[in-house]
């Protein structure tokens, strides 16, 4: 291919990739490597398509080979950093976007590169940091929305909540916090004002909707609210609350009562914190859902049996976006806590485990798992467990907020990357002890066990 058609087809190419058609760029990008397999412009734009396209390892090794080839092109740097963040590999993706910086003779790639890491910092909890790089890139793109929201995520973890929710809003539209609409044209977004009637939404994932959910009672002592949330959550917030919900997160036919279908605006649920939770005590940090009764005494007629306190385990939490592969505990991880304390031991595991009860068996543990009760498609019946146990210990998950939601006793297990809602305290509901994250889970699980029997003391 000749020089000047090289670049008309890269150009092409390039346009393909801004609007979001990244299979026919990299179908074109294919055709480039193969006349040019050393031309780094074709390199980074496959790269980038490979990463939108979710093929994030093959997307990795390359741009290894790339950065070797290319170590002062700054997109280079660039890709790989953005691709060593998707892979939790923080501290490699803070080193990449300095090598960036230093060779980065754009400003757009200044920009990037800044933006790069003050995300990657804030997803391991370095806020001040975080703040630090995004103040930079700030300064040359202020309206930048990715800037903005990542920005809010650290003044709220530290506990700055006026300018935290407020630069939090800009995260609504992105791709990890979808802004929805009811009608068309679409509705006002809420922006406050008393007295109206309002769609509020679930957001991200079933521990975030619960967190939000917190703030709703507020939000209806001055407005008429409806609430639409994942179906996971539709029985358990329909017994909790006086106002409509609807389990039709994210559906395209609605099948919502005539009355519930006129209203004046929306918003993302947990964006009501800018107006109900602008202070520390603002926060009453005390339960709010309400389990089904009759499921909590029929677990508590079995626990009757045990003759030994309950105490339920939260394994396992989070998907890839989120770092699951930093919240994996096993089961060993656990053995100090199960030799520990004279207890039944119940999995609150959501996904099935084969090892459990051939683990149990092995070591000589009172370990159990109920799917009927965790692996369902209705969190009301995970709640209703939850409640009848009298104390949960669990790594980062949803299991954490539904605990403190209903009222059971929570040990919280930190991870080594805390999210902004860990380092702000989780103040949406109750937590009874956090354990630092002690290098691994058997460390972390060890110091949890005074913790348990303090707690299981206080019950008795």
């Amino acid at each position: 291919m000749e020089r000047a058609q090289e670049l008309k087809v890269l150009t092409l190419a390039r346009q393909y990739s801004e609007n979001g058609d990244y299979v026919k760029a990299t179908n074109l990008a294919e055709k480039g490597l193969q006349d040019n397999p050393q031309s780094v412009a074709w390199l980074c734009l496959y790269i980038y398509c490979l990463e939108k396209l979710g093929k994030i390892s093959v997307a990795y090794h390359l741009c290894k080979q790339l950065c070797q080839m290319a170590p002062k092109d700054a997109s280079a740097w660039l890709n790989m950093t953005n691709l060593e963040s998707r892979l939790w590999l923080p501290k490699d993706a803070i080193r990449s976007g300095k090598k960036g910086l230093r060779v980065a003779t754009k400003e757009k790639d200044k920009v990037q590169l800044n933006v790069n890491l003050g995300c990657t910092n804030v997803d391991i909890g370095n806020w001040d940091e975080g703040l630090r790089f995004l103040d930079e890139a700030r300064k040359s793109d202020p309206n930048n929305k990715k800037v903005r929201s990542n920005a809010g995520f650290c003044y709220l973890a530290k506990r700055e909540w006026v300018k935290g929710w407020e630069q939090y809003r800009d995260s609504l539209g992105l791709q990890w916090r979808k802004k929805r609409a009811y009608n068309t044209p679409a509705e006002p977004e809420w922006d406050g004002t008393p007295g109206k009637r309002i769609v509020l939404y679930g957001e991200q994932g079933i521990g975030d909707q619960i967190c939000f959910a917190s703030m709703l009672e507020d939000c209806a002592k001055e407005n008429e609210i409806i609430l639409d949330v994942s179906p996971k959550l539709e029985s358990l917030f329909r017994r909790s609350f006086d106002f409509p919900v609807y389990g039709t997160l994210g559906d395209e036919y609605r099948p919502w009562e005539e009355k519930d279908r006129e209203f004046d605006c929306s918003l993302a649920m947990g964006q009501i914190g800018e107006y109900y939770r602008k202070t520390d005590e603002s926060f009453p940090r005390k339960p709010f859902l309400v389990a089904d009764e009759e499921r909590v005494l029929m677990w508590q007629s079995l626990w009757k049996t045990k003759s030994k306190p309950i105490i339920g385990i939260g394994l396992t939490g989070g998907i890839q976006k989120t770092g699951s592969k930093l919240r994996q505990s096993e089961w060993e991880d656990w053995l100090p806590l199960l030799k520990g304390v004279d207890a039944h031991f119940v999995s609150l595991e959501y996904k099935p485990r084969r090892d459990t009860a051939e683990f149990a068996k092995s070591h000589g543990v009172d370990l159990k798992e109920y799917p009927h009760a965790t692996l369902t498609d209705d969190y009301d019946d995970t709640a209703a467990l939850v409640k009848s146990l009298d104390c949960v210990v669990s790594v980062p998950t949803s299991v954490w907020h539904l605990s403190g939601a209903v009222g059971t006793p929570l040990i919280a297990l930190k991870h080594c990357y805390p999210c902004w809602k860990t380092a702000a305290g989780l103040p949406f509901h109750p937590v009874d002890a956090f354990i630092d994250w002690g290098g691994d889970w058997h460390t972390s699980v060890k110091r949890s066990v005074p913790l348990v029997k303090d707690v299981l003391a206080r019950a008795a």
